[in-house]
């Protein structure tokens, strides 16, 4: 099997009236897969996703006896950590908030995109933003995204996107421990201290909202179900964060329409397709023709992106990759990513595919980045390079 570029894991008990809801907006925003650890719920999950999720999109473990989050994800890791780039570790209870990739005056929320920038690391600690009960005594009818939008604020606790490669195994809930010498961080690149689920928040480019209290008919039912991780819960929580001072943040009410949308259709909607461009023909390693250099706009960037990604794993995917063809892969994503704003991101690509081996594209780039920051001497520098480098080929 092709590797994936990203999949999202759970365990979940009876989330019957949320967990399509869930599979939807993930799938939104550019999950490609979902792995579900099933932990003994009444109506098989299996079952209750039958003709609504096929396997392709969705893969579901049936635990025959509890079992507990960090053997689940662990498991999780060792069983699928070869098919995916990157896997998301979130409850049904919790969905991750992207700040839009804006360019040319609209948006696109997608976790590739976000993820990109963050390939160097084992992998990204997302803060939690918690949501109150929004005044909800009983279950409202829509969207969970929908109904709840008084926001408690942002937490120190973090989940993980991980890249199963680069980690060792699950600590707890909240975080991993990675393989020596590498090191999970924050949406700014701040480091997190191994096996730690706490950060200072930073929620600005990313952070999970997580809908802890929904109504109290949905708390009390949360307290009557358990928990993996046996935490005892009471009524009086729910009272208490009553008294607790709240801001509205419908940040993610903007998705409702269109995963009621989707979630009318009755199957679980793709991931937004890895677009091929003209003259790209499906399985080759053509890279994007230079018309990316003139499409600038949101899509374009985001279709460049999904795409160059895309050829990344295929070529790392071989058993021998070719470093010719990384390199190129790289130098171009760095391209895009400049072309774009996205200069950290631009750096790092750059940084990969001058690692691979000598070229032209990756001096032509440099010159182009350092001539963002000023820097023309240094672009000068760069451009004799490339120059220099293209006359002897």
């Amino acid at each position: 099997m092709r590797i994936k570029y990203c999949a999202i894991c759970c365990i979940a008990k009876d989330e019957d009236p949320f967990l399509r809801e869930w599979l939807t907006y993930h799938s939104l925003i550019g999950f490609e897969h979902f792995i579900i650890y099933d932990n003994q719920s009444a109506l098989p999950i299996s079952r209750f996703l039958r003709g609504f999720a096929d396997k392709s999109r969705v893969t579901v473990i049936r635990n025959l006896t509890p079992l507990s989050q960090p053997l689940a994800y662990t498991h999780c890791l060792e069983r699928f950590g070869r098919d995916f780039k990157w896997i998301a570790f979130l409850d049904l209870d919790e969905f991750i908030r992207l700040k839009p990739f804006v360019r040319g005056g609209d948006g696109v929320c997608d976790i590739r995109i976000f993820l990109t920038e963050f390939e160097p690391y084992a992998g990204v600690g997302l803060n939690w933003r918690v949501f109150s009960s929004s005044g909800h005594e009983t279950r409202p009818e829509g969207p969970v995204i929908a109904a709840y939008t008084r926001s408690l604020g942002d937490d120190i606790h973090i989940k993980s996107i991980v890249q199963p490669a680069r980690v060792l195994r699950c600590a707890d809930p909240h975080s991993f421990s990675p393989k020596p010498g590498e090191f999970i961080v924050n949406p700014d690149h701040f480091p997190i201290p191994p096996a730690f689920g706490f950060a200072v928040p930073e929620t600005d480019k990313a952070c999970v909202h997580h809908y802890f209290y929904k109504s109290r008919e949905c708390f009390a039912q949360k307290i009557a179900k358990g928990n993996p991780c046996d935490i005892v819960r009471r009524m009086e929580e729910f009272d208490r964060h009553l008294s607790l001072g709240s801001v509205e943040d419908s940040s993610l009410s903007v998705f409702a329409d269109e995963v009621r949308r989707r979630m009318e259709g009755k199957t679980l909607a793709q991931a937004p397709r890895l677009e091929y461009f003209p003259g790209c023909p499906d399985d080759a390693f053509a890279l994007p023709p230079a018309w990316l250099k003139r499409n600038r706009g949101c899509e374009g960037a985001r279709q460049a992106f999904l795409h160059l990604c895309h050829l990344t794993l295929c070529n790392e995917a071989d058993q021998a990759p070719d470093s010719a063809i990384g390199m190129e892969i790289w130098s171009k994503r760095a391209e895009t990513a400049r072309l774009c704003e996205k200069h950290k991101l631009a750096r790092f690509c750059l940084a990969q595919a001058m690692k691979l081996c000598a070229g032209v594209n990756p001096y032509l780039e440099l010159a182009g980045q350092l001539n963002a920051r000023k820097l023309t001497r240094k672009a000068a520098n760069a451009l004799q390079i490339f120059k220099s480098t293209k006359g002897r080929k």
